[in-house]
């Protein structure tokens, strides 16, 4: 059964917007050059960028019964960045891509007194730089439609949405670059390791979805055991959707700037960061400020490598907020790996930081005995350093999939942490 959100009608006529209006990017770039220009003629003394982006996407959505509902949305914004003669710089951003937003965004990037950041400028000057991903059509409300009815848990509340964002950015120098992604999500409430949570999958394509990341527990009832008393010898086993968070936690802490020297690592944690690979949920050939980005290896022969962040790998979390540094896609590649039939599965895995060299694990899970669940896991928490963490990382599992982080990763299995 589908209901109203906008309308039937309208919920159609934007996934085909998806299309229609998103695969010609050119336009957004030629809206973005005539508000750039506007913006320098506002700042005529002022080194300017100027970053639009617009996503127009199409949700259905379905409550605890089985009424499925259509809503469409649209966001656009643009973001101004400017600098003076005595490098002070000014950031602001205002939703809309007309010039009267235009105009906002521009009285707060030149007011003062400014602040000094360490940001480079992307002065380009190479023509276009053009990075147009999208993957052909886009899913319409009809596929979004089956999906939700065919791969979402049955009796629970879900949603799956598409969506394509266009993105360009015009700077002093003669920097022109526009690039066009499509997303996928779908998020639904389960159980899982004894609590009710949302859970969420991602990919770039309605294709890519893992509906078993959306799957409730399968084995409700189980008399629970405390983690201590399951033998110490088992290995533990690290799904996709909590190993993507132990790489990111780990790249960000032991391969960053801060990092310092590189440490050992277990032979199952091998990364790359992979802004260019089809799939990631974001990146591409040059990164939020325009400059160009390249693949890096983060690990080599059982050891991390810290990588400098700079030009290639600045973020933006929305056109709201200024470019920082960050890592782009994080790749482990397809484990070789046998599961293991006696383990330790955990789930549900939070990462709590007490001190830069000092984690809290806190997770639930299942005793796994001859290949079958055995007992439930009673909900703990393990203290340990991340060094230590790292080198336990002994092996991995099957295809590498796309997690809601972004990560690509596979099933880890891990030597156990107590």
């Amino acid at each position: 059964m589908t209901a109203q959100g906008k309308s039937i009608d309208s919920a159609r006529s934007a996934s085909h917007g998806l299309q229609a209006e998103c695969d010609v990017p050119n336009r957004l770039l030629e809206s973005a050059e005539r508000l750039f220009a506007l913006a320098k003629a506002g700042a005529p003394r002022r080194r300017v960028e100027l970053y639009a982006r617009a996503t127009i996407r199409v949700r259905a959505r379905r409550e605890a019964s089985d009424v499925t509902i259509l809503d469409t949305g649209r966001d656009e914004g643009l973001a101004v960045r400017t600098q003076d003669e005595h490098g002070r710089v000014r950031f602001a951003a205002a939703s809309g891509i007309e010039p009267a937003a235009m105009r906002v965004a521009l009285a707060g990037a030149t007011g003062d007194p400014g602040i000094r950041i360490a940001l480079p400028w992307q002065t380009g000057g190479r023509g276009v730089q053009s990075d147009h991903a999208a993957s052909g059509p886009s899913p319409g409300s009809e596929d979004l439609e089956r999906w939700l009815r065919e791969c979402a848990p049955a009796g629970r509340p879900a949603w799956v949405e598409s969506g394509r964002t266009v993105e360009t950015l015009v700077a002093d120098g003669g920097l022109l670059a526009t690039r066009t992604r499509d997303r996928v999500w779908a998020v639904a409430m389960v159980d899982r390791a004894g609590e009710e949570r949302p859970r969420i999958v991602a990919g770039r394509t309605l294709d890519r979805l893992d509906p078993a990341g959306l799957a409730p527990s399968p084995y409700p009832g189980m008399s629970p055991i405390d983690v201590r008393d399951v033998p110490r010898h088992l290995p533990w086993i690290a799904e996709p959707a909590d190993a993507a968070i132990l790489v990111q936690d780990l790249v960000t802490a032991l391969c960053g700037p801060e990092a310092g020297a590189s440490v050992p690592v277990g032979r199952g944690f091998s990364v790359t960061e992979d802004p260019h690979t089809i799939l990631g949920l974001a990146g591409g050939s040059f990164d939020d400020a325009g400059f160009p980005t390249r693949v890096n290896l983060l690990t080599d022969q059982g050891f991390t490598i810290p990588v400098a962040r700079g030009p290639g790998s600045y973020r933006r979390d929305s056109f709201r907020d200024p470019p920082h540094v960050g890592f782009g896609t994080l790749v482990v590649p397809d484990g070789t790996d046998e599961l293991p039939e006696d383990a330790i599965r955990i789930e549900g895995l939070r990462v709590s930081r007490l001190a830069p060299d000092r984690w809290n694990l806190e997770f639930g899970g299942v005793y796994i005995a001859h290949g079958s669940p055995a007992r439930s896991l009673v909900p703990t928490g393990v203290t340990i350093r991340p060094v230590e963490l790292v080198r336990r990382i002994r092996g991995a599992v099957g295809t590498a999939r796309t997690c809601s982080n972004g990560v690509v990763t596979p099933i880890l299995i891990l030597d156990p942490l107590v």
